[in-house]
């Protein structure tokens, strides 16, 4: 009898002891995620992240220019980063939400010095998110197509697109999935260079969000000789134009 109570005694401790110990072994079953954020006057690159909750984060921080403070309240996190010089930062993400990181010297938040880490709940389904242009080179003013999907479809949800331009300005455009999880846009860009695209979504219930890798577009001036064909077309037009008109102006010649 002593036995049998015993053995029970040591089965609960042993369950208990587990039972305890779950959350550290469901953190050491979630990924690695290593993440470069440059800070600069007045931004980080990039400005959102994404981590799933439990994963083990870490964050790779440098300055572009003067010396920033990267904060994130949540997480305690709170280093001062200098020009060229790597901070590394590691932690546990075990509050699924979405947290600010930003700079809290003087003004800088206030002039928009600030990114997003989206910390996304267990359980849910991955997603991958993927984004093109119809063609590698384009004329300025030429209107482009965009289209992407998200894999495994899910219709009806809002993808961001965010383009960059060659001077280094972005603009944002949102877009809905169709069903089958594709989506479209269209880019009229104004000045030539280099064209970037990146798409991303926040997930929902059932889904993680996820971000496409960026594709690229090379923008460029319509062929000169277009112009120079056209000038000489206007030339000879008025140069025809004038001769008929003097010479219906000519008086005619006396027999």
């Amino acid at each position: 009898m002593m036995k049998k109570i015993t053995m029970a005694i040591t089965i609960i401790m042993c369950l208990s002891i587990f039972c305890l110990n779950l959350p550290v072994f469901l953190k050491a079953a979630n990924e690695t995620k290593v993440i470069e954020i440059k800070a600069m006057n007045w931004a980080y690159d990039p400005p959102e992240i994404w981590v799933t909750e439990g994963d083990h984060v870490i964050l790779n921080l440098t300055s572009l220019d003067t010396e920033h403070i990267f904060v994130i309240d949540e997480y305690n996190i709170h280093v001062t980063l200098t020009r060229g010089v790597w901070v590394t930062v590691e932690f546990i993400a075990d509050k699924p939400g979405d947290f600010y990181y930003y700079c809290a010297v003087s003004a800088h938040r206030g002039y928009g010095e600030q990114g997003i880490l989206h910390v996304l709940p267990a359980g849910k389904i991955h997603t991958t998110l993927t984004v093109s242009f119809s063609k590698v080179t384009a004329n300025t003013g030429e209107r482009v197509e965009v289209t992407g999907s998200i894999d495994p479809p899910v219709g009806g949800v809002v993808v961001r697109l965010i383009y960059t331009r060659p001077d280094g300005k972005t603009k944002v455009s949102e877009v809905i999935t169709a069903e089958d999880g594709t989506f479209k846009d269209f880019l009229v860009p104004d000045i030539d260079g280099r064209w970037e695209v990146v798409a991303n979504w926040l997930g929902d219930e059932e889904h993680f969000g996820s971000e496409s890798k960026p594709a690229y577009l090379i923008v460029q001036a319509p062929f000169p000789i277009l112009y120079v064909g056209a000038g000489i077309g206007a030339l000879i037009a008025v140069g025809v134009i004038y001769y008929i008109i003097k010479q219906k102006r000519k008086p005619p010649s006396s027999s």
